[in-house]
């Protein structure tokens, strides 16, 4: 008995384990080069990642199955009118910045310290 019981603890345990750490993802098409941290993600399709149960998390750009970029977020879970809908700023040297992406049940904010200042 107490055997059944160490199993079901170790069960319950990997079920919760997973469901903590349970990823988001959606497509983004970026029309012209942006910044996301330190890199500059050129025109194209690109997958974001990033952990659905944590406001505040880390959000991961790939790009034919590779990472291409990693930035802190804020992830706000609520409704929005527009689906994928990219939040950009222009940086002071003139180069585009991606801020944030708006999804139909979530906004993700990238954080200020990932991000340049904006004008």
């Amino acid at each position: 008995m107490r055997r059944t019981f160490t199993i079901s603890l170790v069960l319950l345990f990997l079920v919760l384990s997973t469901l903590a750490f349970a990823e988001k993802k959606t497509t983004i098409t970026i029309s012209d080069p942006v910044r996301v941290a330190n890199t500059t993600l050129k025109a194209g399709d690109y997958q974001v990642v990033w952990n659905e149960n944590q406001p505040n998390t880390t959000v991961t750009f790939k790009r034919d199955g590779k990472v291409v970029a990693t930035a802190p977020a804020k992830v706000e879970e609520k409704p929005n009118p527009y689906n994928g809908a990219l939040m950009l700023k222009t940086a002071p040297d003139g180069s585009r910045v991606l801020s944030g992406i708006q999804l139909s049940q979530a906004t993700i904010e990238l954080t200020p310290e990932s991000q340049p200042e904006g004008r």
